[in-house]
């Protein structure tokens, strides 16, 4: 039986933030990434890259800042190295004043991270970090309640305009 791809970050890309800036202004996107089981798999044209973040070596979250970043501007980046020696697998989760991932993404790779056997300091750092992402992009993604602007004060009587 095999695993099927579940496809994440998938939210919006930060067009929305930057305009219409090029894509060199963010070299780490566009991206597509899938979740295959523990796997981790991130396209990033031309390249294709792979980690089982269950059996990773060093997995660590970085502020990456493009060369343009004299605007404060930084992405949150997920590296996840399968081996010591090896090249990283980036996973753009963050950027400014926006969420790539889902709050159900942050958590369930939170919840891979957790699962580890040798689950230490550093990988508790990340998992917390990531249940954070998760929560405040929950909140970011409801609605705003205007229901307070229609009787602030609550003195309306019912039946009058």
């Amino acid at each position: 039986m095999t695993v099927p791809r579940v496809p994440i970050a998938r939210q919006p890309e930060p067009g929305r933030v930057f305009g219409r800036v090029q894509s060199y202004a963010y070299p780490l996107l566009p991206q597509e990434a899938w979740l295959q089981g523990s796997v981790l798999i991130v396209d990033r044209f031309p390249e294709v890259s792979w980690c089982d973040l269950a059996t990773a070596a060093l997995i660590k979250i970085r502020s990456v800042k493009p060369f343009f970043s004299g605007f404060g501007w930084g992405f949150g980046v997920l590296h996840a190295f399968q081996a010591l020696d090896s090249a990283p697998t980036r996973l753009v989760i963050t950027g400014p004043d926006w969420f790539l991932l889902t709050g159900d993404e942050y958590r369930r790779l939170a919840q891979i991270l957790s699962s580890r056997a040798d689950a230490d300091r550093k990988i508790g750092k990340v998992i917390w970090r990531l249940q954070g992402y998760g929560a405040a992009e929950d909140f970011h993604s409801q609605p705003p309640d205007w229901s307070f602007r229609t009787d602030p004060g609550g003195t309306r009587k019912p039946g009058t305009h």
